[in-house]
């Protein structure tokens, strides 16, 4: 590939320890080491990282140590990266991220304090996470960027954002199109972990989606896993994306009770087939009526256990309620299908992931959320 190289990555979760195994923190370790190699392998100019590259705010020394080694080898090629704090790795709304440790190895991170970047030849624009329900605040900060882009002329302009559209994800979004600068030639997004191209007119969009499976709706809704190469010396920017090979394979079943040692066999022709060289993760909904645990452990669990890193089952009786609604039960989803308003929804969603992280630090960050929804008086638009 030739002309001016970039690759935009997200979503990166370093740290991210699916179920609790150990297994899947190396799996993620895995894919942005085999991502890194690849932007050396392309010679790319440039790396953008648009949010939530740790999946905590106050990563692990293992995840610290992992993003430093890789950090550096892009370094010592020559290769600027430029990089947003994204919900995840920023506790404080207006707080350190653990991306300012890295200035050192030449990371520049965007952020509200630092938002436009000047190079010879490209303008790079971003700022951190700023959840829905904070919009005016979001809008703001945009406008202030547009205004200090706009007359700039000669150079390409690299705009990087950790928000929904609402032309990708409409059920949560924090942001639309007609509310986006229009004076950049490349959008680089992140936060949607499918990867996704938008183009309206002479606007591109892309999320590149995450470099891994995080939870198993991610699996349901499929989608390779990677990062976009893009050349933004043409005239609109030309998108390759970079899949990845790491990724641990996760397959998804619905059987039935009365058909396990059947559904066994057809499970396991399956997995013989999988070309990686890693055991899949598997996830087991077993329906029926008077479902035995024991039973499904004898004739399903322990059989496919010798052939995967991981059997997760879960029992659904069949009953009262649509099976078909359980299986498509989730946080997000019930906070959406409930409080119907994107931005309250949005709100409510990251209250619940700062109370899941645990600690006081989380829940005075949760409480000072819903105070700032108080005193800027946001909360009357919900009262309905």
């Amino acid at each position: 590939m030739r002309g001016m190289l970039v690759a935009h990555i997200a979503d990166t979760h370093l740290g991210a320890m699916q179920y609790g195994v150990e297994s899947r923190e190396v799996d993620v370790y895995e894919c942005f080491r085999e991502a890194v190699a690849k932007m050396l392998e392309e010679h790319v100019r440039v790396v953008l990282h648009s949010g939530d590259t740790f999946h905590s705010p106050r990563p692990s020394i293992r995840a610290l140590k992992v993003f430093q080694e890789e950090l550096k080898k892009l370094r010592d090629s020559g290769i600027k990266v430029y990089a947003i704090p994204g919900g995840h790795d920023m506790l404080r709304r207006r707080g350190l991220s653990p991306l300012a440790l890295f200035d050192y190895l030449g990371l520049v991170m965007l952020s509200r304090k630092n938002p436009v970047v000047k190079r010879d030849d490209l303008i790079i624009a971003g700022v951190e996470y700023i959840p829905a329900a904070f919009k005016g605040d979001l809008l703001s900060q945009l406008a202030r960027i547009e205004a200090v882009v706009r007359g700039e002329c000669g150079r390409k302009k690299i705009l990087l954002l950790h928000q929904a559209l609402r032309e990708a994800y409409p059920p949560a979004y924090e942001l639309s199109l007609r509310e986006m600068p229009r004076c950049f030639n490349y959008y680089a997004l992140g936060h949607i972990h499918q990867s996704r191209v938008i183009n309206v007119g002479d606007l591109t969009a892309a999320y590149p989606g995450a470099i891994e499976f995080f939870d198993v709706q991610e699996v349901v809704k499929g989608g390779s896993r990677g990062f976009y190469i893009v050349d933004i010396s043409t005239r609109e920017p030309e998108l390759h994306f970079i899949e990845l090979e790491s990724v641990r394979p996760q397959l998804v079943y619905r059987v039935g009770y009365e058909r396990l040692a059947s559904e066994k066999e057809r499970i396991l022709a399956e997995v013989y087939k999988l070309s990686s060289r890693k055991k899949p993760v598997i996830h087991l909904r077993v329906v029926g009526r008077g479902i035995e645990r024991g039973r499904v452990d004898r004739l399903v669990v322990k059989p496919l256990s010798k052939h995967s890193l991981l059997v997760r089952v879960h029992v659904v009786e069949e009953g009262g309620e649509s099976i078909e609604a359980l299986e498509n039960l989730s946080v997000e989803g019930l906070l959406r299908a409930k409080l119907r308003d994107p931005a309250l929804a949005s709100f409510a969603m990251r209250i619940v992931e700062l109370l899941s992280r645990g600690g006081d630090e989380a829940l005075k960050e949760a409480v000072k959320e819903a105070e700032k929804i108080f005193e800027e008086g946001l909360w009357r638009r919900w009262r309905k």
